[in-house]
């Protein structure tokens, strides 16, 4: 008999047992997931009034955008946790009331957009975050090109910086018109002087 007529049968058993070991665990991970806790309201109900590409006009400005960040994260209280309701939370994380970690309680809530203003500029920069970031993650960069006089804009793309669940209702046509507004906006700011970046 050739050895690869041995090889063959022995190969499906294996590719069987290996199968029906991944359908079990797939089964014991489903029926453990029922006796997981109910999800917070972080996880299934966004604030409402998001920015949408639909909204973008070609004078849509930054301080409309402030104005819309000041509605949706007013929204934000209603998400806050009482720590000594519940076990299942650290003291340590965003959603807790008043908590150590709660953006809105520092002197400035870098999960906003912001701008940084040299006294006299040379230039300017846009800073765009990554997915399920928000502006904080780039805020050592912007302080580095502020030293070196360059007016920064760090924006909040939408569906970020808030809660988990508004991401699932945004597309990257609303994220590609926020950046269209901050070049706008970095390049007024900035004129002539110096060169521009994109970070």
């Amino acid at each position: 008999m050739k050895p690869t007529a041995l090889l063959l049968p022995w190969l499906f058993k294996r590719w069987l047992l290996l199968t029906i070991i991944v359908m079990l665990l797939l089964l014991v991970g489903a029926f453990l997931s029922l006796r997981q806790p109910d999800l917070e309201l972080w996880h299934h109900d966004a604030p409402q009034g998001e920015f949408r590409a639909k909204d973008y006009r070609g004078e849509y400005n930054l301080a409309q955008y402030w104005e819309l960040e000041d509605r949706l994260f007013a929204q934000l209280d209603r998400y806050a946790i009482d720590p000594d309701a519940t076990l299942q939370y650290s003291k340590f994380i965003r959603y807790v009331q008043d908590g150590q970690n709660t953006p809105a309680k520092f002197p400035q809530n870098w999960n906003r957009t912001y701008e940084l203003i040299p006294q006299n500029i040379r230039g300017g920069v846009l800073l765009i975050h990554g997915l399920s970031d928000s502006p904080y993650s780039l805020r050592h960069i912007g302080e580095i090109f502020l030293k070196n006089g360059f007016y920064v804009l760090s924006v909040r793309l939408p569906g970020h910086g808030t809660v988990p669940v508004g991401l699932l209702d945004v597309s990257w046509k609303d994220w590609y018109a926020i950046v269209k507004m901050g070049v706008r906006h970095v390049a007024a700011q900035t004129g002539e002087k110096g060169p521009f970046y994109i970070c």
